[in-house]
C-alpha cells in the first residue's frame, strides 16, 4: 500500500511540474509576437481547412451513397414544368495597388418537374445528388436542352420517400470532389498537429535549465 502511495505521489508530482512547465510556456509564447503570429496563422488557416474539408467530405459522401442508392430506385415518368440557367458570381479583390475585384460566375440547371407515385401527386427540384454547376454557361445550356419544359422525363425516386426524387442516377463525378476535399481536410489536419506540437513543445530557455 505504502509503494502504491509513492508512485501515485511521484506521479501527482510529476503532473504538477508539467502543469508549471506548460503555464511558463504560455508566458514565453505570448511575450514572442513573432511566435504569436505563427501560431494564430496555423490555428486559422488549419481549423478553416479542417472545418471546411470535413463539411465537404460528409456532404460528398452524403452524395454518393445517394448516388449509389438511387441505381436500384423504381421509376415512373414525369413532367418537367420549369427549366431554365441559374447563375451565381463571387466576387474577390487583389488588395494591394490593384483595387480592382476578380469575380468568377459559375451557371447551373435549375429544374422542377412533377411525377405521380401511387396516385399521390410530387413535386421535384432535384437533377442529380451533387453539385449541377459549370464554368461556362454554354454547358450549363446544352444540358438544359436535355431536359425542356414540357418533355417526359423519367423520374427515379425513393421507395420509402417518394417525395425525393432525381432524374439522372449514379455517381456524377463526386468521386473527384471527394478527393480533393480529402486532400483539404488532410492538409487542415496537418497544420493543427503541427501547431499544436508547436504549442506544447517545451522551449529552449525551459528545457536548458
Amino acid at each position: 500500500m505504502r509503494r502504491c502511495s509513492k508512485i501515485a505521489l511521484q506521479i501527482a508530482d510529476y503532473c504538477c511540474r508539467d502543469l508549471i512547465l506548460r503555464l511558463r510556456l504560455l508566458l514565453v509564447i505570448t511575450t514572442d509576437p513573432t511566435r504569436i503570429a505563427g501560431l494564430l496563422f496555423g490555428w486559422g488557416v488549419g481549423g478553416i481547412a479542417t472545418l471546411i474539408g470535413l463539411a465537404g467530405v460528409t456532404m460528398t459522401a452524403w452524395n454518393i451513397k445517394q448516388d449509389r442508392e438511387s441505381e436500384s430506385w423504381p421509376q415512373v415518368t414525369g413532367e418537367i414544368t420549369i427549366s431554365r440557367i441559374g447563375s451565381s458570381t463571387t466576387r474577390s479583390s487583389p488588395g494591394g495597388a490593384n483595387k480592382s475585384s476578380a469575380s468568377d460566375t459559375d451557371y447551373s440547371v435549375e429544374i422542377r418537374y412533377n411525377y405521380e407515385v401511387e396516385g399521390q401527386a410530387y413535386k421535384g427540384h432535384r437533377l442529380r445528388f451533387g453539385s449541377n454547376d459549370h464554368d461556362r454557361r454554354s454547358d450549363a445550356q446544352k444540358e438544359q436542352r436535355q431536359f425542356p419544359k414540357g418533355e417526359k422525363v423519367s423520374v427515379y425516386y425513393h421507395p420509402e420517400k417518394p417525395g425525393r426524387s432525381v432524374l439522372v442516377r449514379g455517381t456524377q463525378g463526386n468521386w473527384g470532389q471527394l478527393i480533393g476535399l480529402s486532400i483539404c481536410l488532410l492538409c487542415g489536419l496537418v497544420i493543427l498537429f503541427l501547431t499544436i506540437r508547436s504549442t506544447i513543445r517545451k522551449p529552449d530557455i525551459i528545457t536548458q535549465r
